[in-house]
């Protein structure tokens, strides 16, 4: 009667040393699949477009920290005391808001040290992923990195803004571009970071903006992509006391100008007759 009972423990014991066994595995695989951050952080692929590559300057640098030391949720770039200031309202869903980014980056740099842009949250309730990115945008705001993500995630809106949830890109977007994950993770659902983004979109509906993206270059309302490059552009260069532009876009030269004032009529010029004779040539 002893013999099975000793087979029976014998059974049991080599059986939990199987599962333990196969659980350990299984931890050892899970680690050695799960990348390591340190091979990841500030490696972000050359193939894809970052804000690093465009704003990455020491002027930008230096700005941002002495706005950060102001407000430190401030989304800003440019001299505080440019000529030109352009608040922008704009839903990082909208496809029109992702097209004025590059007439964005073409004012910053025709124009270098003399804008300075200002970006405000605007989620837009009929596109169901905004707020989500919105929320991220702000989280990445508070690491530092607002404007790298914030051209990070318009340079890819047609891969993140799907039917389907976007967490799991935005999340790889977040660990590319070098954040903390456990800091951004955790702040994707923090409460006092989704007030301050629906805060920011109350002052947006105190000036009655309506569209994105809604701009406010110098006070003048300007709204869409195609606008900001006309009218915007035609407020920035008189507000430099820069000659305006033609139709294809170019800088009328003084040359054109001269060539218009030499053709201008003689009675309009108010210039006396070649042929008539002084009152002393005459006497």
């Amino acid at each position: 009667m002893k013999k099975p009972v000793r087979y029976v423990s014998v059974g049991i014991i080599l059986a939990g040393c199987i599962v333990g066994g196969m659980l350990f595995l299984r931890h050892r695989a899970g680690v050695e699949k799960r990348p390591e951050r340190v091979t990841v952080v500030r490696e972000t692929p050359k193939e894809k477009p970052t804000v690093e590559s465009v704003l990455a300057t020491e002027s930008v640098v230096k700005i941002k920290e002495e706005s950060t030391a102001k407000d430190p949720y401030l989304k800003s770039q440019g001299p505080e005391d440019a000529p030109v200031q352009i608040i922008e309202y704009s839903d990082y869903q909208c496809p029109a808001c992702r097209f004025s980014q590059g007439v964005l980056h073409g004012f910053m740099k025709q124009y270098p040290g003399a804008i300075r842009l200002i970006y405000h949250h605007f989620p837009l309730q009929g596109h169901p992923w905004s707020s989500f990115v919105h929320q991220a945008a702000e989280c990445a705001n508070e690491q530092g990195l607002f404007w790298v993500f914030h051209d990070y995630v318009f340079s890819h809106q047609s891969e993140w803004s799907t039917p389907l949830s976007p967490t799991q890109k935005i999340l790889s977007y977040a660990r590319d571009l070098g954040l903390n994950l456990d800091q951004f993770a955790a702040c994707l659902t923090n409460e006092g970071t989704k007030r301050r983004i629906q805060k920011e979109k109350a002052t947006g509906d105190d000036l009655k903006v309506n569209a994105t993206p809604t701009f406010f270059v110098n006070g003048q309302r300007v709204v869409g992509g195609f606008l900001l490059k006309k009218e915007g552009e035609k407020i920035i260069r008189e507000t430099l006391g820069l000659p305006p532009l033609d139709e294809e876009g170019k800088e009328k030269k003084e040359v054109e100008i001269k060539n218009k004032v030499v053709k201008t009529p003689a009675t309009q010029l108010k210039l006396p007759p070649k042929n008539v004779a002084t009152a002393k040539e005459t006497s």
